[in-house]
């Protein structure tokens, strides 16, 4: 259970400058300093740009870039009016895909359009670590896979607390488009239509281990491309 300050998520609260743990409603522990991250909404376009879903201060936007034919990663517009300055987690050359994120300090933040990219996701999520969103992450690219195969992380925490995130990208799909989400993944957001590109977001079920996994849908001669981000609390 969320405890909120108006509509704003309680990241951490203090006695003086003691950490309080944990509050309690009568017998019943309503709030704890290690509640788990939230996910929230989450959109996915085949363009430079991505509306992102409906947010509130203090939750955090993650976004994913892809660039579907090229090596080059894609960058980031310059921060003016709603769009924010994001930061990057991942933005390796040569892999064709980024991905950043961004605290929101207000309730209409855009996106801005993207350079080097051909399709975006955006995440809302909300719980997560004040100082410290990000944990493990890594993106990785492939040649003349059919599987799209998001890189294995080592998780900062493995008590069930974080979101795991999946991006998956694929030059060419199957004409059916990209399969369902693998066993013990949830799937959260997809662009992409019949032997064109298209880029797939997946949540694991349990957040308590990670591996390597692979997303289905992307035909054998293709390329993909692949990014996995720990948000923590």
């Amino acid at each position: 259970m969320a405890v909120y300050s108006g509509s704003l998520g309680l990241q951490g609260i203090y006695l003086g400058s003691t950490p309080v743990q944990k509050i309690y409603l009568g017998t019943t522990e309503i709030w704890s300093g290690a509640s788990p991250v939230q996910f929230v909404d989450a959109n996915a376009t085949g363009v430079n740009s991505v509306p992102i879903p409906t947010h509130a201060i203090g939750e955090l936007i993650v976004l994913c870039a892809v660039n579907d034919y090229a090596t080059q990663a894609p960058v980031k517009p310059s921060a003016a009016g709603t769009v924010p300055n994001w930061v990057y987690i991942d933005n390796t050359a040569d892999t064709g895909i980024t991905t950043s994120y961004f605290k929101a300090t207000a309730t209409n933040h855009t996106s801005g359009t993207w350079t080097n990219t051909s399709r975006m996701i955006a995440v809302v999520l909300r719980g997560q670590n004040a100082a410290t969103p990000i944990g493990g992450h890594a993106s990785q690219r492939g040649t003349s896979s059919g599987p799209s195969t998001a890189p294995a992380i080592t998780l900062d925490h493995t008590d069930g607390s974080s979101v795991l995130l999946y991006f998956h990208a694929h030059t060419t799909l199957n004409s059916t488009v990209w399969d369902a989400a693998p066993t013990g993944y949830t799937r959260r957001a997809a662009s992409g239509t019949g032997f064109q590109p298209g880029l797939v977001l997946n949540t694991k079920d349990s957040s308590t281990s990670d591996g390597s996994v692979s997303q289905t849908g992307g035909q054998n001669f293709s390329n993909y491309t692949a990014a996995t981000v720990e948000v923590r609390n």
